[in-house]
C-alpha cells in the first residue's frame, strides 16, 4: 500500500505551472497531479500539466512518509494550495 499526502491546488497560468514544476522537480519522491482526482500524471512534467484544465483546482499527491520532506513540500507549494 502506497502512502501519500493530498493537496488541492490552483495553478491557473503558464508562469504558475512553470513555478510549480520547478518546485516539484526538487523532490526525489513521486509527485502526481490530476484534474479529476482519478487519472494522475507526473507533476514534474510541464507538458502533462498543461494538458489539464488549469483553470480549475487540481489534485496533487506526494508519495513519501518522510515528515521533513512533507513539511518542505507543503511550505514550497503554500501559495498554490486552495484555502
Amino acid at each position: 500500500m502506497e502512502t501519500y499526502i493530498s493537496y488541492k491546488v490552483l495553478i491557473n497560468n503558464l508562469k504558475a505551472v512553470s513555478d510549480f514544476v520547478d518546485i516539484t522537480s526538487r523532490f526525489s519522491c513521486d509527485i502526481e497531479i490530476s484534474s479529476d482526482n482519478e487519472l494522475y500524471l507526473d507533476a514534474k512534467t510541464i507538458i502533462l500539466i498543461l494538458g489539464l484544465n488549469i483553470l480549475e483546482p487540481l489534485y496533487v499527491r506526494l508519495f513519501t512518509t518522510d515528515k521533513s520532506e512533507i513539511d518542505r513540500f507543503t511550505k514550497s507549494i503554500e501559495r498554490f494550495i486552495c484555502k
